[in-house]
């Protein structure tokens, strides 16, 4: 029978992703938006912006079809969220920015694509899910597991998305 290993009882120096097994690894790799969450400094700004070019250039955000997308990122990324949390004893790790992926989508869902709504969306944004004014911040703080982690982040976009209108009705 093989010992699990802690994650509260790994130093710095050792990978963690060395340490998962299959079902972890797969989370992580999910959770982490395919290692982007290891980029360096500001690991969900680069999750921001993976959303940016793959919303902007590749995946219409318009349409009836953009709802079950934003449904099953939700899906994965409440999992993934719940078993790194389990395996890490961390509640929202920063590695992990599939909720940074999926609050952006909610902050350009149904919105034109223009560039400058897209850059607005993106500042605006990152503003939410870094400074978490309320009830941001109560949702970050008070909501446990996979569910907490992915929720501040879809409100934090409801209210990007709604201010990134008012902003295209002045453009």
């Amino acid at each position: 029978m093989q010992e699990t290993v802690k994650y509260t009882e790994v130093t710095e120096k050792v990978d963690t992703f060395k340490l998962m097994r299959g079902k972890e690894k797969l989370a992580f790799m999910i959770a982490s938006f395919f290692f982007v969450g290891y980029l360096p400094l500001a690991p969900g700004t680069w999750g921001s912006i993976a959303g940016f070019f793959l919303y902007y250039f590749l995946i219409p955000t318009t349409g009836i079809y953009f709802l079950p997308v934003c449904l099953l990122i939700f899906a994965l990324g409440l999992l993934a969220s719940e078993i790194l949390e389990r395996f890490t004893s961390v509640h929202d790790d920063n590695k992990i920015v599939i909720d940074e992926f999926l609050g952006f989508a909610i902050s350009v869902a149904f919105l034109p694509k223009k560039i400058v709504l897209f850059l607005a969306a993106l500042v605006i944004f990152r503003i939410f899910d870094i400074s978490k004014p309320q009830p941001i911040k109560y949702i970050d703080e008070k909501v446990k597991g996979g569910f907490g982690v992915m929720l501040d982040d879809i409100v934090a976009g409801i209210f990007t998305n709604i201010i990134v209108r008012l902003i295209g009705i002045f453009i």
